[in-house]
């Protein structure tokens, strides 16, 4: 009695759970599909913390239907590294091609690869906004193919796309409040180039310069733990 009752409890979670599974998508041979990173190691030196989820796109070379399984050409670095090529289906995820009907002569961006020039790892598409926690200030980051996440501020330090937000909202610091109290709660003027003037908002005709209090300071390269620190 014991043994049929824990037997129709296992027949019972089964069926729950295939309600709730979604349907595996499917791919065929010679489509290309992104890979996740939840399972690779990566290269020494290579820092996860604004990785990626996904690599690629991959061709699909072969389609084993039975265990919903698929082998993926991969880079020569990644074979040298004896990565089993083939994957389970809920580590891919659909490339969409780029359409030059609707987008002419605009290139579409993929995911960094390990055989990638170093200078495009950070595949950061902009950096869109910024919040505050306490003390610690975090960065909205959008990434290429979509996907938004909260970075904090050593990890973004470095990013391209910092130094464009900074730009941006320098430009605009006469008609943000936000800015004003970013600027304040740092005690710093940022300058997107440590090597030229900060970067100031036009005139108006007929109104005098602004002037930046004694507290305010041009960021340099060589006060860049100064500002670390203020913002960890």
């Amino acid at each position: 009695m014991a043994h049929d009752v824990i037997i129709e409890s296992r027949t019972h979670q089964t069926f729950q759970a295939n309600k709730l599974r979604q349907e595996e998508p499917e791919f065929t041979t010679g489509s290309k599909v992104y890979l996740s990173m939840q399972n690779l190691a990566l290269p020494k030196g290579r820092a996860r913390k604004l990785m990626p989820k996904f690599i690629g796109p991959y061709e699909i070379t072969d389609v084993h239907v039975a265990t919903s399984n698929y082998t993926l050409e991969l880079l020569q670095e990644l074979k040298d590294r004896r990565i089993l090529p083939i994957f389970h289906v809920s580590l891919l995820r659909r490339h969409e091609s780029n359409d030059d009907v609707l987008f002419l002569h605009r290139e579409a961006k993929s995911y960094y690869d390990f055989g990638d020039d170093v200078e495009t790892e950070w595949l950061v598409d902009e950096i869109v906004g910024h919040r505050w926690d306490g003390n610690k200030i975090e960065f909205h980051v959008r990434w290429t193919l979509g996907d938004h996440t909260w970075e904090p501020y050593a990890h973004c330090k470095e990013l391209a796309a910092l130094d464009k937000y900074f730009t941006l909202i320098t430009a605009n610091l006469r008609k943000s409040r936000a800015v004003k109290m970013l600027q304040k709660r740092l005690g710093t003027h940022i300058s997107p180039n440590p090597n030229k003037e900060s970067v100031r908002p036009r005139e108006k005709a007929g109104t005098a310069p602004i002037q930046m209090s004694s507290q305010h300071q041009i960021v340099t390269s060589s006060e860049s733990k100064h500002v670390e620190d203020r913002l960890s």
